[in-house]
């Protein structure tokens, strides 16, 4: 394609004073002058077939970037004009700057400002690299929800609100509360509303179930970054309510289980991996089902109504020749022990190439260590002799070095949706009759501070703190048979769906000198020490979450 105008050219007098000019036969011939080395250039140039889209060929703007088969309309209506305008004119040909043919952007169908593209591309960076933990990732995070979250309005601005308010944090440089000056804050406020006010508005369509279950998973994640445990546990309930439902109005729901649904067909030998893990939940269920029986126990002992030491003694002593506890510590600790010979040459095996599959080695360290967790609630602790309770020792050491070795080795932003080392620490912090592997666990816990989903490191990290220092107080007086005894009336609780947090222990009374039981409540949230603000409240009748398991 090319461009053709003209130029006046200026008149100079001569030598003799007589004005140059060129004739009409001039021009022609000067015109006819240029034709050779116009003709040469040609056969310069590569050929490019011409494919004739308009305004210029594709091929030839891939290859040259300009094309020489069409003229603008504005170019041909204004050649006339100039011929006739001056006879003194040279006609001279040159290339117009290449065409470019760009796609139109991304960003600017999809988001309205560069703020919500870099929220969105926040949220990307968090969903792929820290949500879905480190260990075994899975699409859901990797790849599933960075797409559709891309593509579905009421999803992107969901994502858009967790990267604002992930932003939000980084920009304060704390993971402990924001200010309402923090403007990717407010924006992070802005998105998460009208993300709720689109899935309000959504129609009970297939597409539109599929966009409120994956919306109602980026609420919780919102709610659980930001601290907000009562709006998130409401987020979750309502996305169990709507998984409850397509689960009965399809008849693809049982494709989505394993073809392993029987404890009683686990093998003598596992033949891969993921087999091992597919039995190793079934081993953990059996112990989830049995969660009623040890809550109904518990409140039937009603401790926190027992005075007598006497009476409590003999409710203690009592739990040791229950049947149902009897036989779900049988149970329980046979398929143990059927999964771990099981699993152990496979184990075995990991050990031996931790170096060359280092990946391989921390999942089974994950796997180890909810293996002896699951150990220790078998044990049921609070319900057991302090001779029993002492020989969990080297069992909660083994947690403590295995979750900072992982906690090591993961990547940390400070919050994540997978399950953590947070319980099993705390495990360790409540539990353990050495003070030293109790007061490890907690240094564990402040040097790797983290949100996993709906727990918070820092928090129990407090909860733990103010545990030991009744577990100190505790130690003043009596004998360890009498210690244990008070230690065992402890109790803890999270109210109005864990907004709040309740402590229960015994504390000797400086007028009476009678070791009491005393209630304190703290909210969900440590300050700037890294405590909570615990103040003493009456006995409520509130039931403890601890079921014996510490």
């Amino acid at each position: 394609m090319e461009i053709q105008f003209t130029l006046p050219i200026n008149t100079a007098k001569g030598e003799g004073g007589t004005t140059s000019t060129f004739t009409g036969h001039e021009n022609e011939a000067h015109s006819t002058q240029l034709h050779p080395r116009t003709h040469r250039l040609q056969h310069l140039k590569r050929h490019v077939k011409c494919d004739e889209t308009r305004p210029a060929c594709l091929n030839c703007m891939k290859w040259r970037g300009y094309c020489d088969s069409y003229s603008d309309a504005s170019d041909s209506s204004s050649q006339p004009q100039s011929r006739a305008s001056s006879s003194n004119t040279k006609l001279i040909h040159t290339k117009k700057a290449p065409l470019l043919i760009i796609e139109p952007s991304v960003n600017s169908i999809r988001f309205a400002n560069n703020d919500q593209r870099d929220y969105f591309a926040e949220w990307s960076n968090l969903s792929v690299t820290y949500l879905g933990g480190f260990l075994d990732q899975t699409r859901l995070w990797t790849a599933t929800m960075p797409q559709v979250t891309l593509e579905d309005n009421t999803l992107r601005y969901g994502a858009m609100a967790v990267g604002a308010l992930r932003k939000a944090y980084q920009v304060q440089g704390s993971e402990m509360g924001l200010e309402l000056n923090n403007r990717h804050y407010m924006n992070a406020i802005v998105y998460y509303c009208e993300a709720l006010r689109m899935q309000s508005e959504m129609k009970p369509t297939r597409e539109g179930l599929r966009t409120a279950l994956l919306s109602s998973l980026l609420f919780v994640c919102f709610e659980s970054q930001r601290g907000n445990v009562p709006a998130a546990l409401k987020h979750v309930t309502h996305g169990f309510t709507m998984l409850n439902e397509l689960a009965n109005c399809t008849d693809r729901a049982p494709d989505l289980l394993t073809n392993i649904v029987s404890i009683d067909d686990m093998p003598r030998a596992f033949k891969s991996w993921d087999e091992m893990r597919d039995y190793w939940g079934l081993v953990q269920r059996q112990m989830v089902r049995h969660v009623p029986m040890l809550n109904k126990l518990t409140s039937e002992l009603a401790l926190h109504r027992t005075v007598d030491v006497a009476e409590i003694e003999r409710k203690f002593g009592s739990l040791r020749s229950n049947p149902t506890l009897v036989k779900f510590i049988a149970e329980t600790r046979y398929w143990l022990q059927r999964w771990t010979e099981t699993y152990e040459p496979m184990h075995q095996a990991i050990m031996q190439n931790a170096k060359t599959n280092r990946s391989l080695y921390l999942q089974a360290m994950s796997i180890r260590i909810e293996y002896l967790i699951l150990y220790i609630y078998t044990a049921v602790p609070r319900y057991s002799s302090l001779i029993t309770v002492r020989g969990l020792t080297p069992q909660y050491r083994e947690i403590n070095a295995l979750a900072e070795e992982l906690l090591q080795s993961r990547p940390n932003c400070g919050f994540a949706m997978d399950a953590g080392y947070t319980w099993p620490l705390f495990v360790v912090s409540f539990g353990c009759r050495n003070r030293q592997v109790r007061e490890d666990a907690i240094r564990i816990l402040g040097q790797y501070p983290i949100r996993n989903a709906l727990r918070d490191s820092r928090v129990f990290r407090a909860i733990a703190i103010k545990n030991n220092e009744s577990e100190i107080l505790n130690e003043i007086e009596g004998d360890e048979n009498e210690q244990w005894m008070r230690l065992r009336r402890r109790e803890l609780i999270f109210e109005d769906f864990g907004s709040s947090i309740i402590f229960r222990f015994v504390q000797k009374d400086p007028v009476t000198g009678n070791w009491d039981l005393v209630e304190e409540v703290a909210d969900y949230g440590v300050g700037s020490d890294g405590r909570l603000a615990w103040r003493r409240q009456p006995i409520s009748e509130s039931e403890s979450i601890l079921s014996g398991v510490c």
